[in-house]
């Protein structure tokens, strides 16, 4: 000890937290801060919430504090800028080492740390773009909230409904434009629309519509641009469109910078729907 507050009086040492200390030079990043974090809370910890989901490469992780699980009835010492999470039911199977010495939340309770504290349209896209990096997927999902499932638990019933949406899926939404759209049709109080809706071409080439309406037959395209894909692209997207306009089907198509809004986009899709739902009825047209 007499040797390490000689070096932090000298300025080789900095401390970040009460009985945690940094080589002075070194750069205060995210993995620093989290790696003090967990050693400055000590015992059964890991890393959660946002802090995991920065770990694990998940998007919209982004937070000034660091999360970290604990289990009850321990009460750790507050800090600043760490933010504990206490849970009764916190055992050492939920925690995984990475490199560094961090010790994080196993993705399956991750994704169910998310649903107690996330809201709704927060929690889904985060399980998508979980599922999306094959951290989980809704067969395990379901299986783990079987287990784990008690009365008044918090959390339970945002993950069932997210299980509830996946019904008939074999892979997530890909971006996470779609489930901003989504998310946006949804809060209009629109049905939710189907994804990935087969459709069949007078050429005879079976296409996917990202998001379908598929009773008034109305299609919505979101996140397609020039850039993704130049010239060529837009010829090709304008002519699936064509033919599905010779069979009765109308397709809206929202690029990334109109995507940026996603109410606004919504409100495009409620006028749409509501026009084709006042006029028709969609009936495939005949052979």
């Amino acid at each position: 000890m007499r040797t390490i507050e000689r070096y932090r009086r000298s300025g080789l040492l900095a401390t970040v937290l009460p009985g945690v200390v940094r080589l002075a030079a070194a750069q205060d990043g995210d993995v620093g801060r989290n790696v003090a974090a967990l050693l400055y809370i000590g015992g059964l910890s890991g890393l959660t919430t946002q802090s995991a989901g920065q770990i694990y490469g998940l998007r919209r992780m982004r937070s000034r504090l660091v999360h970290v699980m604990v289990k009850e009835p321990r009460k750790p010492r507050a800090a600043p800028w760490i933010q504990i999470h206490r849970s009764s039911w916190f055992e050492p199977d939920d925690v995984v080492d990475r490199p560094g010495g961090l010790k994080v939340i196993e993705p399956m309770r991750l994704l169910f740390e998310f649903a107690a504290t996330f809201p709704k349209d927060r929690f889904r896209s985060a399980a998508e773009d979980m599922w999306h990096q094959q951290l989980i997927d809704p067969r395990s999902a379901a299986d783990f909230l079987q287990k784990v499932r008690r009365q008044g638990r918090t959390g339970v019933q945002r993950f069932e409904e997210w299980l509830e949406k996946t019904n008939g899926r074999t892979t997530a939404m890909m971006s996470a434009l779609e489930t901003d759209l989504l998310d946006a049709i949804e809060r209009l109080g629109l049905p939710t629309p189907a994804r990935q809706h087969p459709l069949q071409l007078p050429s005879g080439r079976e296409i996917r519509i990202d998001l379908a309406f598929p009773e008034i037959a109305l299609g919505v395209e979101p996140g397609g641009s020039w850039w993704h894909g130049g010239n060529v692209r837009m010829r090709q997207d304008y002519g699936r469109d064509l033919e599905c306009a010779a069979i009765g089907w109308q397709i809206i198509r929202f690029d990334e910078e109109q995507m940026k809004d996603a109410s606004w986009c919504a409100n495009q899709v409620r006028n749409a729907y509501r026009a084709r739902s006042r006029t028709r009825e969609y009936r495939p047209p005949a052979a």
